[in-house]
C-alpha cells in the first residue's frame, strides 16, 4: 500500500498542471474569437475545464495567478480565491464568468462555487444580497480583508467594462458562513459618516446631491456601484496611506444631464470609504494628499 500511496501523491499535481495547460490554451483561443458563437463554445469549455480542476484541487495546490486574460485573487489568509473573466458580445457589452473557492474548516478542504452573472435586469442591485448563482457580474481586480475570525469580511473591487455608453466600478462585500457558503452583499455600506456635515452630494453614485432629513443620511446599502461615461478613466482602489478606498467623485458634464450616466465623469474631488465599526463609511470631499 505504501508505494501506491506515494505514486498517487506524485502524479496528482502533474494531472492538475495538465488541466491548467488546457485552460491557458482555451483563454488564448477565446482572445482570438471574433463571433459570439465562437466565444460561447470556448467559454463553455473553459467553465467545464476550470470546474474540473477546482473539483480536484482540494488544497489549493495549483497556482492560477498567471492565467491570461483572467482575474485571479487570493486572500491574504488563503481562505478565499476568486476567479473572474469577461467575454465581449457582438452587439456591445460583456458577459462575465467566474468561480469562487472558499476554505471549509469542518472538512479541511476548499469548496468551489460557480458564479452566474444575473446583473442584466437586476432590480435595485445596490440593495440586493446575492449568492454565487445570482451574481452581479464584473471583473474583480482587488481583494481586501477586514475583521477577524467569524467576523472576517472580504471586500472586492470590480470593473464592469461597459456597453459602449457607460462603464461601472463596483465595491462588493463577500462573507462566508460557518458552513463555507459565500454571500455577496449585506448592510456593510453606510452612505455618510454620522458626524459629517452633508453638503449637496451624491447619496447614490452619480445621483443629484440633496439635503437629507435627520436619520436618512446613514442609510445602509449592500454594495456601491459607480456608473460613468464609457471610455473615461476612473481609478478606484485602496490607498494604504489613507486606510481607505479612494473614490473619484462623479458628476455630469452639465446640470441638465443629471441621471444620464453616459455623461458622467470624475469632477476632480475625491470621496473615501473607510472601515469603521464593521461598516464601510463614505466620507465626502477628502484631501487625498493629507487626510488621515
Amino acid at each position: 500500500m505504501k508505494p501506491y500511496l506515494v505514486f498517487v501523491f506524485i502524479i496528482l499535481p502533474f494531472g492538475l498542471l495538465a488541466q491548467k495547460g488546457e485552460i491557458i490554451s482555451l483563454f488564448q483561443q477565446l482572445k482570438s474569437c471574433e463571433t459570439d458563437s465562437c466565444r460561447d463554445v470556448i467559454n463553455k469549455s473553459l467553465s467545464a475545464s476550470l470546474e474540473s480542476l477546482l473539483k480536484s484541487d482540494l488544497q489549493l495546490q495549483t497556482d492560477l495567478s498567471d492565467l491570461p486574460n483572467c482575474g485571479v485573487l487570493l486572500s491574504k489568509d488563503k481562505k478565499v480565491r476568486v476567479i473572474t473573466w469577461n467575454s465581449p458580445i457582438d452587439t456591445g457589452g460583456q458577459k462575465y464568468y467566474g468561480f469562487i473557492q472558499v476554505y471549509n474548516a469542518k472538512f479541511k478542504k476548499y469548496m468551489y462555487f460557480k458564479l452566474v452573472d444575473k446583473s442584466k435586469g437586476m432590480d435595485k442591485p445596490e440593495r440586493a444580497v446575492l449568492s454565487p448563482d445570482k451574481w452581479f457580474g464584473c471583473l474583480y481586480y482587488n481583494l481586501l480583508e477586514t475583521g477577524s475570525g467569524r467576523k472576517k469580511v472580504y471586500t472586492l473591487l470590480g470593473w464592469e467594462l461597459g456597453n459602449n455608453y457607460t462603464s461601472k466600478k463596483v465595491v462588493e462585500v463577500l462573507t462566508v458562513n460557518p458552513a463555507g457558503v459565500p454571500t455577496f452583499g449585506g448592510n456593510y455600506f453606510q452612505q455618510y459618516h454620522k458626524k459629517q456635515k452633508v453638503k449637496a452630494g451624491n447619496q447614490d453614485p452619480g445621483m443629484p446631491k440633496v439635503n437629507y432629513g435627520s436619520g436618512k443620511r446613514n442609510l445602509l446599502k449592500a454594495r456601491w456601484i459607480f456608473e460613468y461615461k464609457f471610455g473615461i478613466q476612473m481609478k478606484l482602489n485602496y490607498d494604504v496611506g489613507q486606510s481607505a478606498i479612494l473614490v473619484p467623485h462623479l458628476s455630469p458634464s452639465s446640470p441638465s444631464l443629471v441621471g444620464q450616466f453616459q455623461f458622467y465623469g470624475p469632477d476632480l474631488s475625491v470621496d473615501a470609504l473607510r472601515w469603521k465599526a464593521g461598516k464601510w463609511v463614505m466620507y465626502e470631499d477628502v484631501d487625498a494628499r493629507n487626510e488621515k
